[in-house]
């Protein structure tokens, strides 16, 4: 039987078509299978001639497959009314894992399915709210986006913020072996918060006072992204993990678009106890300053509503009192970046709390939809002696 090899130097190299706009994966399966066999030639020469055969015929199977799985639709988009097609997040999602995952669970991907915007949408709500609830593309020039035809399940899916002119763009350069789809590195445009700004206009304008104010004040991206080290994507199998293992691990962001990782956190709010009259009035007054370089709350409607938990505890910690204060919501003005305001509460039972009694203090955040209260902010604050 005439012995079959490979020989690295007799194949024609396809880095240069693989490095082009890619239209379907059979281009880059080609070239990485290229690459393993010049990396496996020395195997194969050294190879009994018995093995030789079913080896080439098993790799020829394999390019075979290549043509299964395209990737050109992934870029392609027909945002016109009846014949509106473009790719679904969970296409990105196959790659993208982690970064799916983690949208999977934010506001942006319940944009449109939200029971709240789904009740308006019925009750004959203005469509304009579309633009910002299933996007597009947030690259309008200023203008409110237009609403997205297809997908509109996805709410503020991948393609609104990185699909551009038939390429996927990122901050930073992919660094794998190939991109299944063309690639354009625009690091200025995702790390600005201007890109937030395109729907989040009340909020944007908040913050560029904010930021004229105070220079070194962080972008959306900053506080509602939090910074992660990892690659672009996941392998989710033996040949997509070997490619994968390829990427450089880059400082990026999560795409959580939320909250939940600020819980807590230090400098949202001020709070500092400024009177104490006791029994029989256990009458308390909190100063609070809203240090975020937007209103609290925000949004378009400034309507969500704050509240403040306040609890007073015996120098043993048994709780003597516990008092919710509404802070903001249907009633109250939203907290403007920098405002201070004055909150005079009276606990019960109506009995002068010993000395060394401990007053908690926790803001709250009201739950959309299927989301629980998150606590913004917590302190704790010694019980000021009676004047």
């Amino acid at each position: 039987m005439k012995r079959i090899i490979f020989a690295g130097d007799d194949v024609p190299s396809l880095l240069a078509l693989a490095n082009k706009p890619a239209v379907d994966l059979r281009v880059h399966l080609v070239y990485c299978l290229h690459e393993y066999l010049l990396a496996t030639r020395k195997w194969a020469l050294a190879m009994p001639k018995e093995i030789v055969f079913p080896a080439a015929l098993c790799l020829a199977a394999m390019i075979s497959l290549a043509a299964c799985s395209p990737f050109a639709h992934l870029t392609e988009v027909n945002n016109t009314l009846g014949s509106a097609h473009g790719p679904k997040a969970a296409e990105c999602g196959q790659c993208h894992i982690e970064q799916f995952g983690e949208w999977q669970h934010s506001a942006h991907a319940r944009a449109f399915v939200n029971p709240g915007f789904q009740a308006m949408l019925a009750e004959g709500g203005d469509d304009s709210c579309l633009g910002c609830h299933v996007p597009d593309t947030v690259r309008s020039n200023g203008e409110p986006p237009a609403p997205r035809s297809y997908q509109r399940e996805d709410g503020v899916s991948c393609v609104a913020c990185h699909l551009s002119q038939g390429a996927m763009t990122g901050p930073e350069p992919e660094s794998g072996l190939f991109a299944p789809h063309p690639v354009v590195v625009q690091p200025e445009f995702f790390r600005n918060s201007s890109l937030c700004g395109a729907c989040h206009a009340e909020t944007f304008s908040d913050w560029q006072a904010s930021r004229l104010a105070q220079p070194t004040t962080p972008t959306c991206q900053e506080c509602h992204m939090p910074q992660v080290v990892r690659t672009a994507t996941k392998g989710s199998n033996l040949f997509s993990k070997g490619l994968v293992s390829f990427e450089e691990s880059r400082p990026t962001r999560r795409h959580t678009f939320g909250l939940s990782h600020l819980a807590g956190m230090d400098g949202a709010v001020r709070m500092e106890v400024t009177g104490w009259q006791p029994a029989p009035l256990n009458l308390l007054q909190l100063s609070l300053t809203n240090t975020l370089p937007h209103a609290l709350p925000t949004g378009a409607f400034r309507s969500r509503q704050i509240h403040l938990t306040m609890r007073l505890y015996s120098p043993d910690h048994v709780l003597l009192a516990e008092n919710p204060v509404p802070l903001t919501g249907e009633s109250p003005e939203p907290l403007k970046p920098g405002e201070q305001r004055q909150i005079r509460i009276r606990f019960a039972p109506a009995q002068e709390p010993p000395m060394g009694s401990l007053l908690t203090v926790e803001l709250r955040l009201a739950p959309l939809g299927n989301e629980t209260e998150m606590i913004l902010a917590g302190r704790e604050l010694p019980l000021p002696k009676a004047p």
